[in-house]
């Protein structure tokens, strides 16, 4: 899912498709973390004068222009001309495709930039950045009317059953009024396992006292710098979404 609905299922918030979790919640390191990568690409080609991936039929190149005023991006028939004077991620994004970012920048970035550790550094800090204002903002303005979806409650309390070969399982999904008192939000913290940057929310049966955690995966899925990155939604140590629930006798 994006941040936008995230945010806007545990909050209440009014955000829009395309909020972008680092240039909105870490701006300042968002363009660090840009601008070192960028004047890195910008040494390695003075120093090496062209990087090229082949693979498949389709080579992905780059290369200084002949003025040494740009940096020319090339995969296939997909060229980007960008100047070397740029400092942030908008600018790139402005002379760039998303062909070339994904194909060419970031391949870059995947073989030779993240390797280096003031990469590694800047990428986790701009991370860890945003985790705190985001987790922070959702502890202290979580609204438990808009997670309804979440959790499948409605306005009636119903039964989800369900049978496997071994056993047959009733279990009682309380209504939107009983809600509060049968499933408690227990907060939200951050984590950045080297450089990726976690949102987990953690929800309470206070009946069962099962707990049941998301983890929201912030990251690009097209190559770094390329685009808006998404904020992918998985369960926790693979805990089912039942547990929530009060298993009847």
């Amino acid at each position: 899912m994006g941040l936008y609905t995230l945010l806007n299922n545990l909050t209440g918030s009014n955000y829009r498709r395309g909020l972008h979790v680092f240039s909105e919640f870490a701006p300042k390191e968002y363009d660090a973390w840009f601008h070192d990568t960028w004047l890195s690409l910008v040494q390695y080609l003075k120093e090496k004068t062209s990087w090229t991936l082949r693979k498949n039929k389709n080579d992905s190149s780059i290369r200084l222009s002949e003025d040494g005023k740009s940096v020319i991006l090339s995969h296939a028939n997909d060229v980007s001309k960008v100047p070397v004077t740029i400092s942030t991620n908008a600018e790139f994004m402005k002379h760039t495709t998303a062909k070339t970012r994904e194909k060419v920048f970031s391949k870059w970035i995947k073989e030779i930039a993240a390797h280096d550790a003031e990469y590694t550094r800047l990428k986790k800090l701009c991370a860890e950045t945003a985790g705190k204002k985001i987790s922070d903002k959702i502890n202290q303005e979580f609204l438990p009317d808009y997670v309804y979806a979440f959790f499948q409650i409605y306005p009636e309390e119903y039964y989800y059953a369900k049978t496997t070969r071994t056993e047959t399982t009733i279990l009682k999904v309380p209504s939107r009024d009983d809600f509060r008192s049968v499933i408690e939000f227990q907060g939200c913290r951050y984590e950045v396992p080297s450089s990726q940057l976690n949102i987990i929310s953690r929800f309470q049966n206070t009946k069962t006292k099962k707990t049941l955690e998301f983890r929201n995966e912030c990251r690009f899925s097209h190559g770094q710098f390329n685009g808006t990155p998404e904020a992918k939604m998985y369960v926790v140590r693979d805990t089912p979404l039942t547990d929530l629930y009060e298993p009847l006798e």
